[in-house]
């Protein structure tokens, strides 16, 4: 069941739980997957924060009806069906684009000997 349209604000606001009711939890969920891909300092991390970040507001707009920023008004049918495609679409690609990323990665620490790579993992030590 679809409750009535609401527009996601990246910053908490007082009196939210009553607002979004049973989406209030996927929210608090969200903002920390927002802020996540925000500060990811590797491509890893980035794809994989974007990936929940997604999967999270692909249930926003399907199960609870919610509007993600930087909307600025709920979305009409059509648009949050547009917006849930192309959501999905990049979930899609996501799902091959981070094994293959870390299959990457990996291949050029081999062909580096090892040397690609170490300082992003923290494993050279400074001297």
């Amino acid at each position: 069941m679809v409750v009535p349209r609401h527009i996601v604000t990246e910053r908490a606001e007082p009196g939210e739980a009553q607002v979004y009711g049973a989406a209030a939890e996927e929210i608090v969920e969200w903002r920390e997957a927002w802020a996540a891909r925000r500060s990811a300092r590797y491509t890893l991390d980035w794809l994989r924060a974007e990936r929940r970040r997604l999967e999270l507001e692909l249930r926003l707009i399907g199960v609870f009806g919610l509007t993600p920023p930087p909307a600025d008004a709920p979305w009409r049918e059509r648009r949050r069906d547009s917006e849930l495609d192309l959501r999905r679409g990049a979930v899609r690609r996501l799902r091959w684009q981070i094994p293959l990323t870390l299959c990457l990665h990996w291949l050029l620490r081999v062909l580096t000997l090892g040397l690609w790579g170490r300082r992003a993992l923290g494993c050279m030590s400074e001297a």
